[in-house]
């Protein structure tokens, strides 16, 4: 589906705005985590379920993965969610469940012009067929890649996120990994597999492999309090700025606790 460009900054006031009206309307303060069943059934007046996606659509897993990750009919105000994220069978995919509810929310605010009865969706017929399919491989197609920055966007608002930083950290300045690659915050353990790709010149500077672990812990910090994955935490951290690889002008004030 081709939808128009949105800027980041746009989508994070789209997802503010709809999160400000909500507690506006029920008085209530902004805290974590966010409460998005509410926000998509309560306040959105979208009904929320659980289905096996794969069957209802006829798509077959891919390694027992679910690649039908949640599907939105727009006509109907119906948002389902495929039964393996299901946090009362699986509450070890409750951040996973959590990210993809707020994904459809996402698409409903940014993509609903585009998902009524005159456009034809994905099935030819929205009667028929859900109007937006979320699959694990489309993460990068410009109409995913809205969804999920406003989920991270609803799910970790910034004002929010700087307050838990400083809340964990003692600071309100980045973390920056040229600061610390001589801690332990920087020594993977033995087994450690975690890499990120770096671009040159971070490159031919750093180890990916030191860096990833030194996110990861900053992340793993971060993330419980907005009930949200560690991936999802890292990703929102460095796009606030939370999180460097390399910041030459940034001076380091203590290290982690």
């Amino acid at each position: 589906m081709d939808v128009r460009y949105l800027s980041e900054a746009e989508i994070e006031h789209r997802a503010a705005y709809l999160l400000a009206d909500f507690n506006v309307r029920r008085c209530l303060r902004l805290n974590a985590p966010i409460p998005v069943e509410a926000l998509l059934e309560s306040h959105l007046k979208l009904s929320l379920d659980f289905d096996d996606l794969h069957a209802r659509l006829g798509v077959p897993k891919s390694r027992n993965e679910p690649e039908m990750l949640g599907a939105l009919w727009a006509d109907s105000r119906e948002v389902f969610i495929d039964q393996s994220l299901d946090p009362v069978e699986h509450p070890e995919m409750e951040a996973r469940y959590r990210f993809t509810v707020a994904h459809e929310i996402g698409h409903w605010q940014l993509h609903r012009e585009y998902l009524t009865q005159s456009s034809t969706g994905l099935f030819g017929n929205t009667s028929q067929g859900p109007t937006v399919i979320c699959r694990a491989s489309q993460a990068k197609e410009r109409i995913e890649w809205q969804a999920d920055h406003f989920a991270a966007s609803l799910l970790m608002p910034r004002n929010l996120l700087h307050h838990f930083w400083r809340e964990e950290f003692s600071r309100t300045t980045p973390l920056v990994f040229a600061n610390f690659q001589n801690s332990d915050w920087a020594k993977p353990p033995m087994g450690w597999t975690g890499s990120l790709r770096l671009d040159p010149p971070l490159r031919d500077c750093f180890d990916a492999r030191a860096v990833s672990y030194f996110f990861y812990r900053a992340s793993a910090r971060i993330a419980p309090i907005f009930n949200v994955s560690i991936q999802a935490a890292q990703t929102r951290l460095q796009n606030v700025g939370l999180l460097y690889v390399d910041m030459p002008r940034q001076r380091s004030i203590g290290l982690p606790r």
